[in-house]
């Protein structure tokens, strides 16, 4: 009677911890399916990063993606522009995952421009003061049609400027064709 008491006893240890084992194991599983914009095209080059062991996985021109994974798993997807997601898995032995991620939004600091109107002023009053100050500089009479004018002065603050014109000579040939 003892005999079939510890047999009984011994059974129950060994498929209770078969079972424990069994529990205790990490079941993976295919995880596969497509990853897609807002407006359901697919997006290549999207990387699929796991978190429990940094395993990465880019999708092919079709946005689809296969990945071994573990119950729990996190995945984070990522994709230069658009936002990371993170997604959490579940079995897809039924039907392949869909993974929507939304656009990425960039902050642009804002371009300041001024109207047309406001440059064109800006371009007037720098013509009108470029005029001024070439009249001030230059103090040749504009009858003269030939001539060196040199107003150089010695002083440092007005040291002029050197205009030299020329008149075209007119052969007599030429003024008879």
């Amino acid at each position: 009677m003892r005999r079939i008491l510890y047999l009984t006893i011994l059974i129950a240890i060994v498929s209770a911890v078969s079972g424990y084992s069994q529990n205790n194991q990490t079941k993976t599983f295919v995880f596969d399916g497509y990853v897609l914009t807002q407006d359901s095209l697919p997006l290549e080059g999207a990387f699929l990063i796991n978190y429990r062991n940094s395993k990465i996985v880019a999708c092919d021109h079709s946005g689809y993606f296969k990945m071994v994974v573990e119950a729990g798993d996190s995945l984070m997807v990522n994709h230069v522009s658009m936002a990371p997601k993170v997604v959490s898995v579940t079995p897809t032995y039924l039907q392949k995952a869909r993974i929507f991620v939304n656009y990425r939004t960039y902050m642009i600091n804002p371009i300041t421009s001024y109207d047309e109107e406001k440059l064109k002023s800006n371009v007037d009053q720098s013509m009108d003061q470029l005029n001024k100050d070439i009249k001030e500089q230059i103090l040749v009479d504009p009858t003269k049609r030939t001539g060196n004018d040199n107003t150089y002065d010695e002083d440092i603050q007005n040291p002029g400027a050197t205009i030299i014109r020329f008149t075209p000579n007119i052969s007599k040939k030429d003024k008879k064709d």
